[in-house]
């Protein structure tokens, strides 16, 4: 019952929107969302505790440019949707790019008991030609 009222209660004051989903292990809590767009971290902070370290939120970046057909090729992701396994605590949010055609997955996990909740990227070219990434940044958490 506390859980439900803590939703509800995060629901209501705005930090869970349409496309944002709670993640958490035993010693870290994190609201993951998508806005504009992207992910955003809204929320890190401890289970139970109304804290959030990063109170203006922390976008992540997603590749703005890829290497395709020998150009400098800009993208322009769209969100195409989040799944949330429960039992597994893992938020997959899906983007896709046309022109060259990529499929990325921004993968987040929270696994049972303690730890951090962790978060990788995975890309796939769909475009039937060689694709070249740039080194990518880590997500930036400041605030």
């Amino acid at each position: 019952m506390k859980w439900l009222l803590v939703c509800l209660a995060a629901f209501a004051s705005g930090i869970w929107a349409a496309d944002s989903w709670p993640l958490s292990t035993d010693d870290t809590a994190t609201v993951v969302a998508v806005e504009h767009g992207r992910p955003v971290l809204k929320r890190l902070g401890v289970p139970g505790g109304r804290s959030n370290w990063l109170p203006s939120g922390a976008p992540e970046i997603l590749p703005p440019a890829v290497g395709s057909q020998g150009r400098s090729a800009p993208t322009n992701w769209k969100f195409q949707g989040g799944s949330l396994d429960s039992p597994g605590g893992k938020l997959t949010l899906r983007f896709t790019n046309a022109d060259p055609a990529l499929e990325l997955l921004s993968i987040w996990r929270a696994s049972p008991g303690r730890g951090p909740v962790e978060h990788w990227l995975t890309i796939a070219n769909k475009s039937g030609g060689p694709v070249t990434l740039s080194q990518q940044e880590s997500l930036v958490l400041s605030g």
